[in-house]
């Protein structure tokens, strides 16, 4: 039976208690989703609405299959699944559908009502004028019910990205002194640093950072929670394994009867090397690669932490390399020259543009470290994993090491709906079973 730490639990009976809205901005690695279904639970909700980005849809319907394995879970990829939405259920839907699609939002309009509706990402909404925004707050507001924004980064940018979710779902924060609510540049011009720049030869009002942040504080209360890892830490294992699914439509099929055999059966004939294991190996992690960059951007945007990341082909680093060169990544293979090998752990550990290591497990997997003063990284993902538990331990050992103050999230990136859901389950239980063991 899974149970929620102390700091969720207490959590949970705040949010549950009563019908004022909040908004969860617990940082990344806290466990923002099991808090908001177990609150979900406590509040008896028979048809509850994940609104989220498309690379976490896959996760909600883990997470919920996990915590509550009684609710009925519909995920919504296309129109004709929207008819779906009837009676009790929990119903994951994409902002991505959403933006590109305005029919999604007026089937939920004409839908029954939802008891409660989860925001995750929240911040997504912080452009009044997107679509999606507008398909939330307005076309569907009506049938949300009780409403749950969560984001560990409420405001990427400035406090004025606020003022969409306050001004719907918080009104009060916003309530001027004659009772009426502030207009979005009313809002801006308090809580932000607005100036006039010329572009094209036109003067443009520009939002270039926040300002009277103790008072924004203080009208938003005890609507907002927030709560960091370090604060949560006495609470959080050390170092916590767990799958992320991704969808991998190009994952190749395989023909043995998986369902069938036992966890020991498919760990022995994947270890076995065979040159069509191998051959599969290489095309599954090659499948992942798209999606996998999706999930670790959406992760450095939600955090200000680097990421190291985990793979076993050349190919399969390099397409992570070329994704992820937004946020300047280096790597290491076997390929990697002692000179090339040393710059890229000196970059990772004192560039803070750097924020991507990426690793092939045997070149890189041991003997480095990497964490440093000054810099943070508790993330690590495993595109490709390693069949013995006992060298994944080692490549995540990289940044749980002296220095490090945080706990450690270790995710083994699967290819939903395949076999990899299976392989990937088992490495990530019996890595985590390998630490436990030997620490």
């Amino acid at each position: 039976m899974m149970e929620l730490y102390p700091y969720q639990q207490a959590t949970v009976d705040l949010i549950q208690v009563g019908e004022d809205p909040t908004y969860l901005a617990y940082e990344m690695g806290t466990g923002k989703t099991a808090i908001a279904i177990e609150t979900a639970k406590r509040r008896k909700v028979r048809r509850l609405l994940i609104l989220c980005p498309a690379v976490g849809k896959l996760t909600w319907e883990k997470e919920l299959r996990r915590w509550w394995p009684t609710m009925p879970v519909i995920v919504i990829n296309s129109r004709k699944d929207t008819g779906l939405m009837t009676g009790p259920g929990a119903f994951i839907l994409s902002y991505s559908l959403l933006s590109t699609d305005k029919a999604y939002a007026e089937d939920v309009a004409r839908s029954d009502p939802f008891a409660m509706t989860v925001l995750d990402e929240a911040h997504a909404l912080k452009n009044p004028k997107a679509n999606r925004t507008k398909a939330v707050l307005k076309t569907m507001l009506p049938k949300l019910g009780f409403v749950l924004p969560m984001s560990g980064t409420p405001t990427p940018n400035h406090a004025g990205e606020l003022f969409p979710i306050l001004r719907t779902v918080f009104p009060e924060t916003v309530r001027k002194s004659n009772g009426q609510l502030m207009k979005q540049y009313e809002f801006e011009d308090t809580y932000c640093q607005v100036v006039n720049k010329w572009f094209g030869g036109r003067s443009v009002r520009t939002i270039v950072g926040s300002k009277n942040i103790d008072v924004l504080k203080s009208r938003l209360g005890s609507h907002f929670l927030r709560k960091t890892k370090k604060q949560v830490l006495p609470d959080l294992p050390d170092m916590t394994f767990d799958t992320w699914p991704v969808s991998a439509p190009s994952a190749p099929e395989w023909n043995e009867n998986w369902e069938d055999m036992s966890d020991d059966e498919i760990e022995q004939f994947f270890a076995s090397g065979g040159a069509h294991v191998m051959k599969m190996r290489h095309e599954i992690g090659l499948a992942k690669v798209p999606e996998s960059v999706q999930v670790i951007a959406e992760t450095l945007d939600n955090c200000k932490r680097k990421v190291l990341v985990f793979a076993h082909h050349q190919d399969v680093v390099l397409g992570l390399i070329h994704g992820l060169a937004a946020y300047n990544p280096v790597a290491i293979t076997g390929a990697t020259s002692t000179a090339l090998r040393q710059d890229a752990i000196d970059q990772f550990l004192l560039n803070p543009a750097c924020r991507v290591f990426v690793g092939n497990i045997q070149a890189a997997g041991t003997t480095i470290t990497l964490i440093g003063p000054g810099m943070e990284c508790s993330d690590v993902f495993f595109v490709e994993s390693d069949f013995s538990p006992g060298n994944n331990v080692q490549a995540a050992s990289r940044v749980h090491r002296i220095g490090q103050k945080d706990a450690v999230q270790v995710w083994f990136v699967t290819a939903h709906g395949t076999y990899d859901d299976r392989i990937q389950d088992i490495l990530a239980r019996k890595t985590r079973d390998f630490h436990q063991l030997f620490g």
